[in-house]
């Protein structure tokens, strides 16, 4: 089985799904290093069809379109990873890096696997969009602050596209089930990461040699994800600072499973 598997769902954007896989490719050293997921809804099947028959090698998933909410396609992404052996996880969205990935980007992420041998951790890449540089990350969310002050900097500067381990998924995906954070896992990803550094001084946050600088953005595809509504009613950014306000109450038990889990890796934490 390759070692990464790169998710990339696309509407109504069927050029920016072209060149992100052409950037995909083109920058990779080696395309048996990781397979492409792409997620394309039933009703713009026809739309993408050049691009679907330009590459046959990309996996192509088709789910009904559901405008209010992304539970389903995020279920379905489960479902099939849950299937394959895949060690990392990179989720994309097709205005992201499609223009300045850097080269080798598949090796510098295989380069750090196993980094912890418990397989429980999160890459965090480099992007000068909305200052999300590695600087930000590296100061893991300013641990000496409250809660409060850090969900705020967690929603404006988290890690956009983290790339998570298979392990780390699995655990996210307690959280994700409950349909009210189906379009919140990066936001998941660093209040975990957060949690785990200021409560159990463990840091599970590692630096990858991934850069891209900036989003496109089409008029007639405006970006939508903070209008997703969840199972709850809330968006997702209303979603999140419910979960800051109750301190992080609701993924403290998988943040301590996690720790346990760790634990019986590393007998001296």
């Amino acid at each position: 089985m390759k070692d990464i598997l790169v998710y990339c769902p696309s509407r109504d954007k069927p050029k920016f799904l072209e060149d992100t896989l052409e950037k995909l490719y083109s920058s990779a050293s080696d395309i048996n290093n990781f397979d492409i997921l792409c997620h394309v809804d039933i009703d713009q099947i026809s739309m993408y069809d050049s691009v679907i028959k330009k590459y046959p090698n990309v996996i192509w998933q088709h789910l009904e379109h559901c405008s209010t909410s992304w539970f389903n396609m995020v279920k379905s992404y489960h479902e099939y990873i849950d299937t394959h052996d895949y060690y990392f996880h990179w989720n994309i969205t097709d205005d992201s890096v499609k223009n300045d990935l850097n080269k080798n980007w598949d090796n510098n992420i295989i380069k750090r696997k196993k980094t912890f041998n418990d397989d429980l951790f999160v890459l965090y890449t480099n992007c000068t969009f909305w200052q999300r540089e590695m600087k930000i990350h590296e100061q893991c969310y300013y641990i000496t602050h409250s809660d409060f002050y850090n969900g705020r900097i967690i929603l404006y500067k988290n890690e956009m596209l983290p790339i998570w381990t298979y392990k780390f998924v699995k655990y996210i995906w307690d959280i994700i089930k409950t349909g009210n954070y189906s379009s919140s896992r990066e936001l998941l990803t660093s209040s975990i990461i957060y949690k785990l550094l200021k409560e159990y001084n463990v840091n599970r946050h590692v630096s990858v040699d991934i850069n891209y600088t900036h989003v496109d953005r089409i008029p007639e595809a405006p970006d939508k994800s903070h209008l997703i509504k969840n199972n709850n009613g809330l968006t997702r950014d209303e979603a999140y600072m419910e979960l800051v306000r109750n301190n992080f109450k609701e993924i403290m038990p998988t943040v301590q499973n996690m720790y346990y889990y760790i634990k019986q890796f590393n007998k001296n934490i």
